[in-house]
């Protein structure tokens, strides 16, 4: 019987926190149990071991990043939608770097895990229509061009590669001026 109190959703969010703590790489069953305070086997009533694990925590993960990222665009359009973006997908990075990598994490997809990122992905498609880029081809390479700009962006900051003397801050709004003004080219 599962322990009061106990659920799957209670388990992925425990392993977020730890993962957010210690680091993805670091999240193990018998950790998480310890931190939960059950033996392993009782985990496997919420989840079906350590990949099906990984697959809950990215389906929740990209859910949450998606949900921050249309609030930080609501009520925005082009160039302020993009900064808006641009800044709370770099916090949530940065602040949740568990559930972050667990997005990068390659794992077999789950349903719920395919679901997510569409979602996802819509959510940035609609910050960037304010561009009104002419076809759905430009649209598309938009949205991997603006999520290839900010991850390695949140890989370098993260891994402390960026020992320069200009500050990140200043950096970071240039790399959001330029992203805007390539897709206003494109746009035409």
């Amino acid at each position: 019987m599962p322990r009061r109190g106990l659920s799957t959703a209670s388990v992925v969010s425990a392993a977020a926190d730890l993962a957010d703590a210690d680091g993805l790489g670091a999240l193990t069953l018998s950790k998480l149990g310890a931190h939960l305070g059950v033996r392993v086997p009782s985990l496997y009533k919420h989840v079906d071991g350590i990949a099906d694990l990984f697959r809950r925590l990215a389906a929740d993960s990209t859910s949450e990043l998606a949900t921050i990222l249309r609030s930080a665009a609501a009520g925005r359009s082009g160039s302020e939608a993009l900064a808006a973006t641009c800044h709370a997908y770099r916090e949530f990075a940065v602040t949740r770097p568990g559930r972050y990598d667990s997005i990068q994490h390659p794992v077999e997809p789950s349903e719920e895990l395919r679901r997510a990122q569409v979602v996802m992905l819509r959510v940035v498609a609609e910050t960037l229509r304010g561009y009104r880029l002419p076809d759905e081809d430009e649209l598309v390479s938009a949205v991997r061009m603006l999520r290839s700009v900010l991850h390695g962006f949140v890989c370098l900051e993260r891994g402390s590669a960026f020992q320069l003397s200009i500050p990140l801050e200043c950096t970071f709004e240039e790399l959001i001026a330029m992203l805007h003004s390539s897709l206003a080219e494109r746009a035409g």
